[in-house]
């Protein structure tokens, strides 16, 4: 091929790409692959194409051949060690993420692989160490900060960890993750006083200093979405490949999202603190049945409600608290929808949550105790804070999902209820929805993997009610998408 079909052959698969036409792009550039093995661009834009179709594993393969070609590219290894990442493979990702390193010592990609390596191999002070350094290096990198906080939610907390999460809280007030981390912190080292002041800074940050504790403030804060980031686009449109309906253009899918994950931050700082007393913010709620619950209670025993992480569940445990005599929330110190609730001046009558720590036998012995005399108690159920967990099958990937009601469920006969916060228009709904078992298990695995599959079954339906509930973190998305 002379230097001008070179050329125009490389114009026309970049064309191609910036078009968002990546099985037409990959063609040509295999064909500048196959006519000019020497020249970089070739693998380079198969790799590219592969990845934007999906093709994990054959982008992986290409890698491989390049890299016997050009074995130290760091263009090429940064490739590697992501589709290893993708594919589920820390420890080849781990390996390449140091060759990489070795090769661009200042390389961000390299950190960043190897600390999620470390973490998917549960090599947790390691990961600790490493994510240390990367904060102190890429001080301007937020993403190394909410790659520390993930890793440190598996480690004891340390006091450069409490003076990270202040430093991080107080340049961004208003953001979730540095919140929630720097409560962690507060909570690890009893700052009582410090984290109340925390909790009036970022509601006065997130909301211009307007305690949400009437409906039409409410509603004002739902329809104040942000702007959408890079990242929070692109994962739109891989959500949008797998769960967008045929009919929805994906203009109003990534509108209605963006609206969602608004709404959902919304709702957790309205209702995380809200005393019972205010009675008017039940008119936010349209449709709620107790009913299920009732009759589960109405056994004789407690009765278990699961829920998920995110969406509008401190909403609904607010409602519970309000309607329900003997209710508690389970849960840990990172999950402040569920766990987040203790007594105070201005909610008197709240009864304590449950906070699941390090050490969690004696807060079991309370749960086993609280649903034998007909308690209800409610935990967060998906994500990935626990270590004792259950793998479901879910979308394209799986969900994790921690298997303390399942074991419960079995071994203390206690009902187990889907409760659901969803958006139905610009109102909360709340479904409940009694979890079936098997008559007669062969054993508790058995039953624990059914249980799974059904709490994986009702939260895939939920997903699917709309793009106002989509919005749930990358690392959930990661799993659920298998990326």
């Amino acid at each position: 091929m002379a230097d001008t079909d070179l050329k125009s052959r490389i114009q026309h698969a970049r064309e191609a790409e910036e078009k968002g036409h990546f099985q037409k792009a990959l063609t040509h550039w295999q064909k500048v692959t196959a006519s000019h093995p020497n020249k970089l661009q070739g693998p380079l834009g198969e790799i590219r194409c592969c990845k934007h179709l999906g093709a994990f594993s054959k982008a992986c393969s290409c890698a491989e051949r390049a890299l016997k070609r050009w074995p130290e590219n760091p263009a090429l290894l940064r490739h590697y060690a992501q589709l290893h990442k993708l594919i589920g493979a820390p420890e080849q990702a781990l390996a390449a993420a140091r060759k990489l390193k070795r090769v661009c010592p200042d390389d961000p990609t390299a950190a960043r692989i190897e600390i999620l390596s470390l973490l998917a191999l549960q090599s947790f002070h390691e990961a600790g160490r490493k994510a240390e350094t990367a904060v102190l290096q890429y001080p301007d990198q937020h993403k190394f900060r909410e790659l520390y906080i993930r890793v440190w939610r598996n480690l004891p907390l340390t006091e450069q960890s409490l003076a990270l999460s202040r430093s991080w809280f107080h340049d961004a007030l208003d953001d979730p993750i540095y919140f929630q981390f720097h409560l962690d912190c507060l909570a690890a080292f009893s700052r009582a006083s410090e984290a109340k002041d925390a909790k009036q800074l970022h509601a006065s940050a997130s909301f211009g200093g307007l305690r949400i504790d009437d409906p039409l403030l409410f509603q004002k804060a739902l329809d104040t979405p942000p702007p959408l980031t890079p990242s929070t686009t692109t994962l739109s449109r891989r959500i949008a490949e797998v769960l967008r309906p045929a009919d929805m253009p994906f203009s109003r899918f990534e509108e209605e999202a963006k609206w969602g994950v608004n709404a959902n931050k919304t709702a957790l700082t309205a209702f995380t603190d809200l005393a019972m007393e205010v009675v008017e913010m039940e008119g936010v709620f349209s449709r709620v049945d107790l009913k299920p619950v009732q009759a589960c209670l109405a056994r004789g025993k407690g009765c278990l409600l699961v829920t998920s992480h995110h969406g509008p569940g401190a909403a609904a445990a607010w409602y519970l608290d309000r309607h329900l005599p003997h209710f508690k929330r389970i849960g840990n110190q990172r999950n402040l929808m569920l766990s987040n609730r203790q007594p105070s001046d201005d909610a008197p009558n709240t009864q304590a949550s449950i906070l699941i720590g390090a050490s969690p036998l004696p807060h079991l012995r309370q749960i086993i105790r609280d649903l034998s005399i007909g308690h209800a108690l409610a935990l967060a159920c998906d994500g990935n804070l626990f270590r004792s967990t259950l793998d479901a099958p879910l979308l394209n990937g799986t969900v994790r999902i921690w298997d303390l009601p399942a074991r419960l469920n079995h071994r203390l006969g206690v009902p187990t209820v889907w409760c659901q916060a969803y958006w139905d228009g610009n109102k909360i709904a709340l479904d409940f929805t009694e979890i079936e078992v098997l008559p007669r298990p062969k054993d508790p695995e058995t039953h624990e993997r059914f249980w799974a599959q059904r709490y994986a079954n009702l939260l895939e339906d939920h997903l699917r009610r709309g793009p106002r509930n989509y919005s749930y973190s990358s690392i959930f998305w990661s799993r659920a998408l298998g990326l």
